[in-house]
């Protein structure tokens, strides 16, 4: 028999278990690391798809569209969604901004400047002589034709003003830092110029349009009145013009 004393053995297995401790501390350590790696990746792509499906708007539809990094079903969940939002918000024929998108972002905007009461305008666009266009060149060159006089009218405007197709030949023009009649009547103005440029489309036809005014909050605190002064003042100025031939 060969005595040993108690503290030559406790002393080995004293170390052995403070070893087994910190082993296991700088594991879950490491775990805890790698755990929060991969969760802020996720959340990255989930604020990415929250973003698309939630329909944030900055300064136009375009700021919608960041990539997505992911490869897994989360990635391909919310590129999904980005198409879908895309095509929800972009007119299909012209590539401007759609109906949907307009009224999004003007109801967005009047509920921002109903408690500041800063003004904005709005304008209501129809264009003349486009049934005689498409009688004469058809249909599909009636759509090109609408194309070309979108992105004419698109050069014209500012990168923080919205053109949205309405509808048929119908466009609207959201303003966001026009403040008063007179600025937009010079906004209207150059947009005419726009639209009559001659159209290559077309042999050098050339479309005229309608446009009436409307101003937050003169006309109306709420996207549909201030749409229907628009399109009323629209109307106004179509048959003043009809007149005056």
């Amino acid at each position: 028999m060969i005595a040993v004393p108690a503290s030559d053995i406790l002393t080995d297995v004293r170390n052995k278990v403070v070893l087994v401790m910190f082993c296991g501390v700088l594991a879950i350590l490491l775990a805890a690391m790698l755990g929060m790696v991969v969760l802020g990746r996720v959340a990255d792509d989930v604020e990415q798809l929250s973003t698309v499906v939630g329909g944030a708007a900055g300064r136009g539809i375009q700021t919608l569209y960041s990539q997505v990094r992911r490869r897994d079903e989360i990635g391909t969940l919310a590129r999904s969604f980005r198409k879908m939002h895309r095509e929800l918000l972009t007119d299909r024929l012209t590539g401007v901004a759609s109906r949907a998108a307009l009224e999004h972002a003007l109801n967005r905007l009047q509920q921002q400047r109903r408690k500041s009461g800063q003004p904005f305008a709005l304008l209501f666009i129809d264009l003349n002589r486009f049934k005689p266009l498409n009688d004469r060149f058809g249909h599909e060159t009636g759509d090109r034709a609408l194309t070309e006089v979108a992105g004419n009218m698109q050069t014209m405007l500012r990168d923080h003003d919205l053109l949205a197709r309405w509808g048929g030949d119908e466009f609207v023009i959201l303003l966001p830092d026009v403040a008063d009649h007179d600025t937009a009547l010079r906004v209207c103005q150059r947009v005419q110029r726009a639209i009559a440029q001659p159209l290559a489309c077309c042999e050098g036809y050339q479309l005229g349009a309608a446009i009436g005014i409307a101003l937050f909050p003169e006309d109306g605190r709420d996207a549909a009145t201030l749409l229907q002064a628009a399109d009323q003042a629209m109307y106004a100025d179509k048959s003043l013009a009809m007149g005056e031939r």
